[in-house]
C-alpha cells in the first residue's frame, strides 16, 4: 500500500506538471509580463503543493511503519478522533534543543541570498580565533542535540 500510494502520488505529480506546462505555454503566447498578484499566486500554489506533499508522505509512512494494515488504521483513527495535543507539548519540552535546531534550520533555509552572502563574507573575514570559536560552537551544538542511542535507519527496521 505504501508503494502504491507513492506511485499514485508520482503519477498525479506528472499529470499536474503536464497541466502546468500547458498553462505556462498559453501564458507565454500572450507574452504578458507577470503581475505581482500572478507571482503571489504562483508562490502560494507552490507553498500549498509543498504542504500537501509533506503531509501525504507523512501519512504514507504510517502504512510503512505499522506492523499491519489494521495497526495503521488504528493509528489513523487515533490521529483523527483522539489527538492528544498535550503529548506534543511534552515532546517539544523534552526535545527542546532538537526542535530549536530544527527551527534554526528552517529559518536559514529561507534566508535571502543577500544575507547569506553577507554572512559568508563575515565568516571569511573573521580572525582565526573567531573561526575557532565558531567551530567549537557548532561542535557544542551538535553534541547537545546528539542522541545517545544509535537509531537504525527506518528501511532496515522491517
Amino acid at each position: 500500500l505504501w508503494g502504491g500510494l507513492h506511485g499514485l502520488a508520482l503519477a498525479a505529480d506528472k499529470a499536474f506538471e503536464h497541466f502546468k506546462s500547458k498553462i505556462a505555454a498559453r501564458k507565454s503566447q500572450s507574452k504578458k509580463q507577470k503581475s505581482i498578484s500572478s507571482r503571489f499566486i504562483d508562490r502560494l500554489t507552490r507553498l500549498i503543493c509543498i504542504f500537501i506533499t509533506f503531509h501525504f508522505v507523512c501519512f504514507c509512512w504510517i502504512f510503512f511503519k505499522a506492523n499491519s494494515f489494521q495497526d495503521a488504521l488504528v493509528i489513523i483513527r487515533q490521529i483523527i478522533f483522539n489527538l492528544n495535543v498535550g503529548a506534543f507539548i511534552q515532546m517539544t519540552k523534552a526535545y527542546l534543543p532538537v526542535f530549536t535546531l530544527m527551527g534554526i534550520g528552517y529559518i536559514i533555509h529561507f534566508t535571502p541570498k543577500w544575507l547569506q552572502h553577507k554572512l559568508e563574507v563575515l565568516v571569511t573575514d573573521m580572525p582565526l580565533i573567531g573561526k575557532i570559536a565558531l567551530t567549537f560552537l557548532f561542535i557544542w551544538v551538535a553534541v547537545q542535540v546528539k542522541q545517545a542511542d544509535q537509531v537504525m535507519p527506518i528501511y532496515l527496521q522491517f
